[in-house]
């Protein structure tokens, strides 16, 4: 076929084999999407028909791999040479133009997706009596440990109350294309899927690491004050404690900041949430944890419903949403800040919609030099096992005066959580959540 013949391309990327659509011509190749490759180098000696012949057959240094499987891409890297390899198969190696693709990948479904405010098992944990009896920073976290499982266990029997809800409407054209509803005749969301995620996202989780790592500082390495007296300062929602509050607020091992603390703290958290998350929940599925919200600013709503916390709110104060730093509480910089987000989660429990938000300095990105710099330093961050992050470039001067005088900022376009919208039209509270983000020198 001669490469200016195509434009329109279509690509069934199956599991089991590959198919290529070409508009006015129909099914132009058809072939198992199976991957030979060296054990030793990782070299791909052959892909589609040619590695299916090998299956079966090849030395010890070779094995005939699925890059997808179960509906699933388990090899993002043999996935796109294997794709680049049937493309050039198609359209051939000489091609100038791009042809508009059009990918079809198995059908699924993201179930559950019910906030949860991570950060009240803390404040549970802080209103028990028997917290003045633990001797240590490890008996303390045993107590909060109990609250974080009993948090958990009843966010996901509020959850399945409202799947069953959920599970009332029943839309036939979604379902028909859904695989597996039609073969167990019943929906979704009653289950008949094959292929569907459970998602559950934590708002306040940079709060909940916050008041573990001061907790841990203050009360027990440097014994800044007892825990009684931290406990009184909350129910008193600092009034009285003014001192100590300031004493948190200036030299608090906060998130963010590459401590020892405050990532110690992160990994206990993260590995307490694994441990809880064995799949024995009404999804009947392991959780994908997140921390993203939408339009509906829930770590507002939780925040309103909550007393004072060890980490310096106050009673009433949003929380916090993604997984990074606020209000300043990131002190040592941008790379400080990257460090501890990539180093946070080593058992990869953050698997399901994730945010890391950066405020910065807009004159980082108008000066080439900076510029370069930031992306060597955003390189290194995801080779340190960041997932995500979103900018801004506008100074927090800028978005307050929107605040004051939005018919001046009308075309200002900001990053908020997974999304992007003109600043103006944001609620309020998302407008503050946004302004207090810490900018980026």
């Amino acid at each position: 076929m001669g490469f200016l013949e195509f434009n329109d391309v279509g690509i069934d990327l199956g599991t089991a084999s590959i198919l290529v659509y070409v508009r006015g011509k129909g099914i132009v190749l058809r072939e198992p999407s199976v991957v030979a490759v060296e054990k030793i180098t990782g070299r791909i000696l052959a892909i589609g028909e040619e590695a299916r012949r090998m299956y079966g057959r090849t030395p010890a240094g070779l094995i005939v791999e699925r890059p997808l499987r179960d509906g699933r891409i388990r090899s993002f890297d043999l996935v796109s040479k294997m794709l680049r390899y049937f493309m050039r198969k198609v359209i051939g190696k000489r091609a100038t133009f791009r042809p508009k693709l059009l990918l079809a990948l198995p059908g699924g479904m993201v179930l559950g997706f019910d906030m949860v405010n991570i950060l009240r098992p803390m404040e549970r944990t802080m209103a028990r009596d028997d917290i003045c009896d633990a001797a240590d920073f490890d008996a303390f976290y045993a107590i909060y440990q109990s609250e974080l499982n009993h948090d958990m266990d009843e966010a996901n029997r509020i959850g399945g109350g409202l799947q069953t809800v959920r599970s009332r409407d029943i839309h036939v054209v979604s379902n028909s294309l859904l695989s597996g509803c039609i073969r167990n005749a019943k929906s979704i969301l009653r289950g008949g899927g094959d292929r569907y995620l459970a998602v559950c996202p934590l708002i306040g989780l940079p709060n909940a690491i916050d008041c573990l790592a001061i907790v841990k500082q203050f009360v027990y390495d440097e014994k800044r004050v007892s825990m009684r007296e931290l406990r009184d300062a909350l129910r008193a929602n600092w009034a009285g404690y003014e001192e100590l509050h300031t004493a948190i607020g200036k030299y608090g091992h906060f998130f963010g900041n590459a401590d020892p603390d405050s990532t110690e703290c992160a990994h206990r958290l993260m590995d307490s949430l694994r441990r809880w998350n064995t799949g024995e929940n009404y999804l009947h599925r392991k959780w994908l944890f997140g921390n993203l919200i939408g339009y509906n600013a829930h770590n507002v709503f939780f925040g309103r419903a909550m007393g004072a916390t060890p980490d310096g709110r106050f009673a009433g104060e949003q929380t916090q949403f993604g997984i990074g730093q606020s209000g300043g509480k990131d002190r040592s910089g941008l790379p400080a800040l990257l460090r501890s987000v990539a180093t946070c989660d080593p058992d990869a429990v953050l698997t399901g919609p994730s945010v890391t938000n950066i405020l910065l300095d807009a004159q980082i990105a108008r000066d080439d030099a900076q510029f370069a710099k930031l992306i060597a330093l955003m390189e290194s961050y995801f080779r340190m096992g960041g997932t995500h992050f979103q900018l801004n470039y506008v100074s927090a001067a800028e978005l307050r005066d929107a605040q004051q005088h939005p018919e001046r900022h009308r075309s200002l376009r900001v990053r908020v959580s997974g999304f992007s919208d003109y600043f103006v039209n944001l609620n309020t509270d998302l407008q503050s959540e946004i302004v207090k983000r810490t900018e980026q020198a």
